[in-house]
Formats: C-alpha cells, structure tokens, sequence
C-alpha cells in the first residue's frame, strides 16, 4: 500500500496505471478487503491525484474554481467570453462549450507567452531609445569637430557647417556606424562593448536557467493527454466505489471531506455516465450518513438526484430511488424533501405500481416520510394524481405484509386533513373489507373508517 500511495505522488505514467490496475483487482475481489481505516493515506493520496486530474481536464477544471469559492466569478467570465466567441467566430468551429473555449483561450496565452516576440519587441525599443541618445550624441561630437576642422585647418580650406549638416541629413540610416566609428573615442566604443557582453551573458544565463526549471519540471510531472486523465478518473471514482459496499469503509469515505467536495460536484456537474452513475453508487452506500443541510450545495444534490431517478437507464433510476430512501433516515433531512417539487411526488407515486417489490418498498418509505410532515405537504401529497387510489389497492392486493402496513400507515396519516378524508370517502367499502381480512392492519383501517 505504500508503493500505491507513493505512485500517485509520483506522478510517474506507469506508476500511476499499475496502482490503478493494481486496486481495481483487489477492490473487486469478495475475499480480500481493504479497509481505508488501517490505511489512512491511501484516501489522501487517491483525493490528490483526483484534483490534479479534474484541474487538467478542460471541461472540469471549473469545479477547482467553485471549490476554492470563485464560482460567481467563473461563470460570468465564461458567459462573456461564450457572448466574444460566438461573435467572432463562425458556426463551423470545434469548440462548443465555453469550458473548450476557455482552454483553448487559455493556450493560446501560454503560447504567446512563450514565444520571443515580446522580448523581441522590448529589446527593438530598447534599442531605438539608445539609437536616439546616440544620434544626439554623433551631433554634439560632430559638431565639435567641424568647429575644430575649421579652426585647425592648415590648408586654408574651410568647411561649411551648413553644408555638413546638410550632407548629414541626407546620409541614409545605414551610413550611422561608419561615421560614429570616425568621430567616437576609442574609450567609449570599447566600454559599449563591455556594456553589449555583459547583455549577452545574462541572456545566455536566463536560457540556461529556463531550460533546467523546464527539465525539472518534465522530471516532476509527466505530460498526458486529457483522454488518459480521464481514464485515470473514471477508474479511481470506480475503486472508492468497489471501497463503499464494506460496511467498514462507509464511515470513512464520509470523514474524509476533501473527497466529498468534489464528488459531490462531480455528480452534478459531470455528463458522464460512468462518472455520474459510479457517484451515485457512492453516494448511496454511504447516505445513511449524509446530512443534506452539511451539503454546500444542497439544493442541486437534490436536483442531480432526481434526474438520475427520472432517467431512462433502469439501474440509475432504481439506485436514485435507494438513494432518497437511505436520505429519509437521517434526522434533518425531511425538510429537503418538502421542498421538493410537485414531479417528484408524481414520480414516487408512479413507482406504486412497479412490478418490483423493492420499488414499491423503497417509494412507500419515501412518502411515509412526507406523510408525516407539514399539513402542506400532507396536502399536496393526498391531491397528487391517483396517489389515494394506489395506496388502496395496495392495501387491498396483500401481496406483501410490509408493503400492505406501510400503505396503511400513510393513508391514515394522509386522513388527517379533511380534504384528503373527503377524496378517501369513496373507497370506504374495500377499507372495510381489508379490515376484516387482514389483522396486521385491522386498527389503522378502522381508524380511518371511524374518522
């Protein structure tokens, strides 16, 4: 295990698949379990090399941002740099979500970054601002030494200032150095030259000190494509999933907190099916624990939540199911479900007549908790559509004890608020006729007869 931990610090390609294949195996095998409590870095470990993934991947590395709190920021920077690329470019391009157009904005700045175009431009100006102070300078000295022609000249000729200056205006600008090597002391060329290789040397200094940071840098961290990253994602959420069906690795997946930011945000942000569906499995094992209002975002957990339960993979929508069922047994959480809406009491009521006993099962718990909440809430079950009907049909059907004591226990719930007594008038004879054959439920019948 410590060679795995080590891997993924490493950062090393090989190293990193044969942790991966090497947890995949074990964590999939009945007869050998790993328990993240004896190995208490191993969780940290796998949680580190996930947020270096998930910072890597263009469309995900977003969730970084919201886990650091700059969430706001973040999407309205997207939002006008979407309005920009939608503007300035055509329909035909490759990049059609703002995250891809962010990463590749992104690129483009790390490659005009990198190229030498800017120190190439400082360097021109640099040079032309000492081409200006030079220009004034041949001046001065050329016109100290016309003054000095003139007043020294033996044969009698005199030389035109005038005329000086006017052949110096019209020299080109190329002539400049065959005439500045005529006029300038040999002091000040050689102290230029002593300037021109201290220059160069430092340059040659910061080549050589970029190029071994880089060397460092590919020694640290090996480069993979985005491909591969999420490969390495997908089959790490896999491994913690195959961790949470031990009883013993629940609690321990839930402390570590670090993990369950971003897999909270990597269920409802990700449009991936294995990602979304191998959360999901986590995050079922491990409900039992989870208080809705320590979320950070609960609101969308609950949203994510029944999508995944209205969604058209059978496996996803009856895990989602489990999931809300083991979300009703922590205190606190009933009042997330209230403020569920309207749909998805249509949804849980639909599941009544599932074929499958486990569903029916797992929805009847669902809406026992509701029963027992608000007069609202109460209200807007006993009115949703068919909801009485079925749960009188399920009481009279006996095909199940549980199932049968659960509807009866949500009816007479639901009977305490005399709108919904008046819609459970109509079906007073069946009632009475479940009474009178099955004992288990016999007093809560009566109750709702009496009433």
């Amino acid at each position: 295990m410590k060679k795995i931990e080590l891997a993924f610090e490493s950062h090393i390609t090989t190293e990193i698949y044969w942790a991966i294949n090497t947890l995949l195996i074990f964590s999939s095998l009945m007869n050998v379990s790993i328990y993240i409590e004896n190995q208490p870095y191993l969780m940290e470990s796998i949680t580190n090399y996930i947020y270096y993934c998930v910072n890597n991947i263009s469309d995900l590395s977003f969730i970084i941002n919201i886990i650091e709190g700059h969430e706001v920021k973040e999407h309205e920077r997207l939002k006008e740099k979407w309005k920009f690329f939608v503007h300035h470019h055509n329909n035909n391009s490759n990049s059609n979500t703002v995250s891809s157009f962010n990463y590749k904005e992104k690129r483009s700045n790390k490659i005009n970054q990198s190229t030498p175009n800017n120190s190439r431009l400082r360097n021109f100006s640099r040079s032309n601002s000492g081409c200006s102070s030079r220009v004034n300078s041949y001046h001065n000295l050329h016109s100290t030494n016309i003054q000095n022609n003139n007043s020294l000249n033996n044969n009698g000729k005199e030389i035109s200032l005038h005329h000086h200056n006017n052949t110096l205006s019209n020299k080109g600008n190329f002539n400049f150095m065959d005439e500045t090597n005529h006029t300038v002391s040999l002091p000040s060329l050689s102290k230029r030259n002593k300037d021109l290789k201290e220059i160069d040397l430092a340059k040659e200094e910061i080549l050589i000190n970029e190029k071994t940071e880089n060397c460092n840098m590919g020694v640290k961290y090996e480069e993979m494509t985005e491909y591969e990253l999420y490969e390495n994602l997908i089959s790490l959420i896999q491994i913690i999933r195959n961790l949470s069906f031990t009883t013993a690795n629940e609690a321990s997946i839930f402390k570590s907190t670090k993990f369950m930011k971003i897999l909270y945000l990597l269920f409802i942000h990700s449009n991936l099916n294995d990602i979304v569906s191998n959360a999901l499995d986590i995050l079922t094992n491990i409900s039992k624990h989870i208080s809705i209002k320590e979320c950070s975002y609960p609101s969308l957990l609950m949203y994510k939540l029944f999508k995944c339960l209205t969604s058209p993979f059978k496996d996803m929508s009856e895990q989602a199911l489990e999931c809300f069922r083991k979300l009703t047994l922590p205190s606190g959480n009933e009042e997330y479900f209230e403020k569920m809406p309207d749909e998805f009491l249509i949804e849980i009521v639909n599941l009544l007549i599932s074929p499958s006993n486990d569903i029916r099962d797992s929805a009847l718990e669902i809406l026992y908790c509701l029963s027992d909440q608000s007069i609202l809430t109460k209200t807007r079950l006993g009115k949703t559509d068919n909801c009485i009907e079925r749960l009188v049909a399920l009481i009279c059907s006996n095909s199940s004890e549980r199932i049968s004591k659960f509807a009866a226990c949500v009816l007479s719930k639901l009977a305490e608020i005399p709108t919904v007594l008046k819609m459970i008038m109509p079906y007073e004879q069946e009632l009475f006729v479940a009474a009178a054959t099955d004992e288990s439920i016999a007093k809560v019948l009566l109750g709702i007869i009496s009433n």
